[in-house]
């Protein structure tokens, strides 16, 4: 297993790079909570029953997913007032979204899954936080040559930067 984290300069962004190798046909998980509410609800089919029998994902509800998207998903949640936008990128797995019981579980928050099968589970991320609108846009990401790569235009006191972060 390896994570690797990129952090940007202003620190309101950050990419992730999760692999894990010798899965062996075995399923892997990433799972993120997130205190807030989804605000860009997709039209995405709804999962009937439970993510799993066993805990914790047992108790997810209210789950939509996406099978095997091909370009990178954006989420957008809103958590007290700042927008917290999720890129990820999961063509060959499964991307679930719903809500979990918070600790303490007197509400719930919402929680994302991302599911992957295979001898090895890539998972790759950019994350950005912020009052208003975001910066991070047109957001690509791939395998290439043996690297993880993600590709955006960031908006930066009025000018677009291309910026490309490889790991």
């Amino acid at each position: 297993m390896t994570r690797k984290i990129a952090w940007s300069k202003a620190g309101d962004y950050f990419a992730e790079y999760f692999i894990i190798e010798g899965l062996d046909g075995h399923k892997a998980d990433w799972v993120m909570h997130i205190g807030g509410e989804l605000e860009n609800k997709a039209e995405m089919p709804s999962l009937d029953g439970a993510l799993s029998t066993e805990r914790p994902l047992k108790h997810m509800k209210d789950i939509q997913y996406l099978d095997k998207p091909q370009q990178a998903v954006c989420s957008r949640f809103s958590v007290d007032g700042i927008n917290v936008y999720l890129h990820s990128w999961v063509p060959d797995g499964t991307l679930y979204l719903g809500h979990v019981p918070d600790n303490p579980s007197i509400k719930d928050i919402s929680q994302v899954v991302e599911r992957k099968t295979g001898d090895k589970a890539v998972f790759l991320h950019l994350i950005e936080t912020c009052r208003e609108n975001a910066a991070c846009h047109s957001v690509q990401m791939s395998l290439k040559d043996g690297k993880a790569v993600i590709e955006f235009n960031e908006q930066l006191e009025g000018n677009t930067v291309p910026r490309k972060i490889v790991f």
